[in-house]
């Protein structure tokens, strides 16, 4: 699970776009700043859909329930000590205290970053004060992992198997003052 998490995290600081050039105004304006990582539901949503893929496959639900909580139990403790922490900029460039970095915009109501490699992604976000929050659906966690340098096949495989069509994955993140 905790690679899960990691894979994931590396994919939404790793989004990006080009530059626009001028300083963001509008919803992009509202976003610079700093942002601090507070959470997933991702780990909720995986578990979830691997436990009714065991019991599917006749694996007992106390049985399947208990190994999912144990995994869980350990992701939580890594997603409570994970800081991860992004500065978007007003001249649409973005870094993170790993020191990844790259450009962001918004069109059209998207939130379109490209990392230092090129690789662009394409998300929804919604802001709220100082909660910002990335909406992943299925395909678009799929993509990142795809472009991701570090891609471990298994992760990718669990992701592509266990996540339904239908899921929406998020990524908490609170202003830092």
């Amino acid at each position: 699970m905790k690679r899960l998490l990691a894979a994931s995290m590396a994919l939404i600081l790793g989004v990006g776009v080009t530059a626009c050039g001028t300083e963001p105004t509008g919803p992009e304006n509202d976003l610079v700043g700093t942002w601090v990582f507070e959470g997933t539901d991702l780990i909720d949503i995986l578990a979830l859909r691997l436990e009714n893929l065991l019991v599917a496959q006749g694996v007992s639900r106390t049985d399947a329930k208990a190994y999912i909580d144990e995994a869980v139990a350990s992701t939580e403790e890594y997603v409570r000590d994970f800081r991860e922490i992004i500065r978007y900029n007003a001249d649409n460039t973005w870094k993170d205290n790993s020191g990844n970095k790259g450009t962001w915009r918004i069109q059209d109501g998207t939130f379109i970053t490209t990392d230092a490699g090129g690789n662009s992604t394409r998300l929804g976000y919604f802001l709220d004060g100082d909660d910002l929050t990335f909406i992943f659906a299925k395909e678009q966690l799929l993509a990142g992992l795809r472009q991701a340098e570090d891609l471990d096949a298994e992760v990718y495989d669990l992701y592509n198997v266990v996540l339904e069509e239908r899921d929406v994955v998020r990524f908490f993140f609170k202003r830092k003052s």
